[in-house]
């Protein structure tokens, strides 16, 4: 009688142990210097299991950006799943964007040099998946307090520039180590400017209400 072959419970730590070891490896040496037997050495696994789960360097690379994206972007719609309020979404979503660079800068450097490496372009279609379960949850926000009145009344595509855009080019400057602007500092400064971009201005008496903290 044919017994079912139980899953190693263990396969799945031992992957993300090489991809961390590859990150690692990849940031301190460039992906062309990276080789697999550093990797393979870093992450403690034999080269079966390295080959077992990435037939190449290639491979390994592009795994290692769609690990990082898809921890980013678990934690972005979880917060907005969550059911926050208007300003708390907006300022939220620039909290969690530059806590997440802070927390894992390794993948924040990755992310942003390797996103158009030549090792990518066979990742193009997995990116487009996982932007279409992320983009649409910060749309669905966005939607929801724009239909109340709580949000300005503006495309999806501007709307989450205007939030995310500042928080990525703030992620260029400290991962090249040339902002000198504390994160906490910049989560305050960034979200205060994208709740004021993009809060409903109600009028009272003729006049725009005053912009402030609610």
């Amino acid at each position: 009688m044919a017994t079912t072959r139980k899953p190693n419970k263990a396969t799945p730590k031992r992957k993300r142990r090489i991809i961390l070891a590859a990150l690692e490896i990849f940031n301190e040496k460039g992906f062309t210097d990276a080789t697999m037997q550093e990797i393979r050495q870093r992450s403690g696994a034999s080269y079966g299991s390295v080959y077992h789960h990435f037939k190449s360097k290639e491979l390994l690379a592009a795994a290692v950006y769609m690990e990082g994206l898809k921890d980013y972007q678990e934690g972005m719609i979880a917060f907005l799943e969550s059911g926050p309020g208007a300003e708390e979404g907006v300022r939220g979503m620039v909290g969690r964007h530059l806590d997440w660079i802070a927390s894992n800068p390794a993948w924040a450097k990755f992310l942003l040099n390797m996103r158009h490496a030549d090792f990518m372009q066979d990742s193009e279609a997995r990116i487009e998946m996982s932007n279409q379960d992320f983009i649409p949850v910060i749309g669905l926000f966005l939607d929801k307090y724009m239909a109340v009145g709580r949000l300005r009344p503006i495309p999806r595509d501007v709307g989450i520039s205007i939030i995310l855009g500042p928080c990525q080019e703030f992620t260029r400057l400290w991962v090249q180590g040339i902002a000198y602007t504390e994160i906490e500092q910049a989560k305050e400064l960034i979200g205060h400017g994208a709740w004021q971009a993009m809060k409903a201005q109600h009028k009272q008496g003729g006049r725009h209400e005053q912009a402030g903290y609610h």
